[in-house]
């Protein structure tokens, strides 16, 4: 190999490293475009979702106090029944950019009734109370990550949703085939 064949094979390494880092400079400004886009969609829903989720469930659980306590001071649930149709509301804009969590959503939004169903036994509103607290801490995690990431939901999320969701409806209510 001669020195103009082997400046020639310089200059196309050099032409050819440009250009995959030209693709990549693009790739990775479209990647971040989509992020942006996907936080913009969250954002003016996101503290009003996790007050509402936080606000029903601190409702359930001050009606299960008044229930052990003996009073059977409805309020506490009157409030969560109330709270079901803010946090529905809230389900039907986010229903999109956090494809997949409506199931875990849909769940939490029964457990006011669930609850109603459960009067008698203090005990057992409490391991309700609990189990879904726990699909509420996913539901918390999964909307965290994806605003997170700037993508919706993965499928193992949705999947870990979805099972927490039948798990809760086998033990309390009614489970989605």
């Amino acid at each position: 190999m001669d020195k103009e064949q082997v400046t020639l094979l310089a200059a196309l390494i050099a032409a050819l490293a440009s250009m995959i880092s030209l693709i990549g400079d693009l790739f990775s400004t479209w990647r971040g475009e989509l992020r942006a886009a996907h936080r913009n969609a969250l954002s003016p829903f996101l503290a009003e979702l996790g007050y509402t989720l936080d606000k029903l469930l601190n409702a359930c659980m001050i009606f299960n106090k008044t229930v052990e306590g003996g009073k059977l001071d409805s309020s506490g649930l009157q409030d969560a029944l109330s709270t079901v149709s803010q946090l529905n509301e809230i389900r039907s804009k986010v229903k999109y950019p956090l494809w997949g969590i409506d199931l875990g959503l849909d769940t939490l939004l029964q457990v006011p009734s669930w609850l109603r169903d459960w009067t008698g036994d203090p005990r057992v509103q409490e391991r309700l109370i609990r189990d879904a607290n726990n699909l509420k801490q996913l539901l918390d995690e999964v909307i965290r990550q994806s605003y997170h990431d700037g993508r919706p939901p993965t499928k193992l999320q949705i999947w870990r949703l979805r099972s927490r969701s039948n798990q809760l409806k086998q033990n309390w209510g009614t489970p989605d085939q």
